[in-house]
């Protein structure tokens, strides 16, 4: 299905329809509006169809004559339409909304609602979905029983953990503004403290057992689920989630009052294993890719190599590379971009390589990321933990963040150098890195590898 396969098209009584112009002929009835989601976009083989009373239907391309859902005062594009599940989100002229199966347009899985946020069963995630009713608290149902909420009614309830099927936990805010860790088997207890915030990275999007608290004091420390008395480091200004709290490695990022960064281990919270630095990559020790970290030294201008055996010297030293940003580091290559390509530096023969140019469209983006002229920004961290998890398979995945969209845009790479496409998000990237090794997981050649 193309992206400008379906097209829709405008009479001269102001009625929209859908035209196949790969078919060359008309696909739907004449219509006050369709909506610009589904079908239209190559997102799914469904669409929005507006009638004369305002109300809104969806259909499927192949059958013009009847919309498999009721005719309703709005339908969301969410789910069904956008092609994430076979579910979508209904609206009742109070603005009341409900979700609905494709296959039983009639009878909502829930109860009409003041709110229904568009991640978990609408976005394909889980058989779990949040609520919010008239009193603006929110609860979490699960899809075959929309009369009893599997948690409490809380102030918020974060959209991690159960909701998106990533572990069996969630974290809650109570009407003091406290957030606590809860599982989905025990809804009256949690299993944290209550904190003034508890991050969603680690334990709850279901990458380790710890989690990251914050206190009334605006210090940061990480805790196990088994032990939410006693943290398992200091109560510190500032803690990066990678490393133990991503599941990586059993080290971890500390950032002191004076803005430096430090190595610590999770079973001495005392001492640092490294100096400390003006800036700290959570590359090599900490994401479990080598026995080195990398700093970069302000006075030196230098990207500074040290083991963790030696905190005091340098391995080596990597110069400052102007309008560059690390991505990826191991024992045998340091990968960066450039404004106009994507590099390698070999530790063993000391010797900057290019790896592949960048794509004309990468290229304006990171030139203006380099310029500090645009909402995005390269995701160091996504991008080497997608290339650590895919450089065996041949693939060096970049990672793009829209900051103002908080969405991704992903440009996948081979280590041989050919640029293959962009993707709209990292879950396709990945889906589509999938399908292909698995396609190709009985196929043998010879891989030329960077290392």
């Amino acid at each position: 299905m193309g992206m400008n396969r379906y097209q829709i098209i405008r009479n001269q009584q102001g009625k929209v329809a859908v035209f196949d112009t790969k078919e060359q002929k008309q696909i739907s009835q004449w219509w006050e509006r369709i909506e610009n989601h589904g079908l239209i976009k190559g997102e799914s083989e469904y669409y929005i169809a507006e009638n004369q009373q305002s109300l809104q239907a969806i259909f499927h391309k192949d059958n013009p004559d009847k919309p498999i859902s009721s005719w309703l005062d709005g339908i969301y594009e969410y789910g069904l339409v956008e092609g994430k599940s076979e579910y979508y989100i209904g609206r009742d002229n109070k603005w009341y909304k409900a979700i609905f199966h494709k296959d039983n347009p009639d009878a909502p899985i829930s109860q009409w609602w003041h709110g229904i946020p568009v991640d978990g069963i609408i976005a394909g995630q889980s058989e779990y979905y949040l609520a919010r009713n008239q009193d603006w608290q929110y609860a979490i149902f699960h899809k075959d029983n929309p009369n009893t909420p599997v948690s409490q009614w809380w102030n918020d309830v974060y959209m991690y953990g159960v909701i998106t099927g990533d572990s069996p936990y969630y974290v809650v805010q109570n009407q003091y503004m406290k957030t606590a860790i809860f599982h989905i088997n025990n809804p009256n207890e949690p299993i944290s403290q209550w904190h003034e915030h508890i991050y969603v990275d680690g334990l709850v999007k279901g990458n380790s057992e710890y989690y990251i608290a914050q206190n009334y004091n605006n210090r940061y420390a990480i805790f196990h689920k088994d032990n939410p008395d006693e943290p398992v480091s200091q109560w510190r200004e500032h803690i990066q989630p990678f490393g133990l709290v991503d599941g990586e490695s059993e080290y971890y990022i500390v950032i002191n009052q004076h803005g430096k960064f430090a190595i610590f281990h999770k079973d001495n919270p005392y001492e640092p294993l490294s100096n400390w630095h003006d800036y700290m990559y959570p590359f090599g020790l900490i994401n479990n890719t080598s026995e080195c970290y990398i700093i970069f030294d302000n006075s030196e201008n230098t990207f500074q190599i040290y083991h963790i055996n030696n905190k005091s010297q340098p391995l080596y030293e990597l110069p400052n590379i102007s309008d560059s940003e690390l991505i990826y580091f191991n024992d045998s290559i340091i990968i960066y971009i450039t404004a106009e390509h994507l590099k390698l530096y070999n530790n063993i023969t000391m010797e900057h390589d290019i790896i592949s140019p960048l794509p004309e469209t990468m290229q304006r983006i990171i030139q203006k990321i380099y310029n500090n002229s645009s909402s995005y920004t390269i995701d160091t961290v996504a991008t080497s933990q997608c290339i650590s998890q895919y450089i065996d398979q041949n693939f060096l995945p970049i990672v793009i963040k829209n900051l103002q969209r908080n969405s991704h845009l992903c440009y996948l790479f081979t280590t041989d150098g050919n640029y293959i496409k962009k993707f709209n998000s990292i879950k396709d990237m990945i889906d589509y890195i999938q399908k292909y090794t698995t396609k190709n997981q009985n196929f043998t050649c010879d891989i030329l590898r960077l290392y």
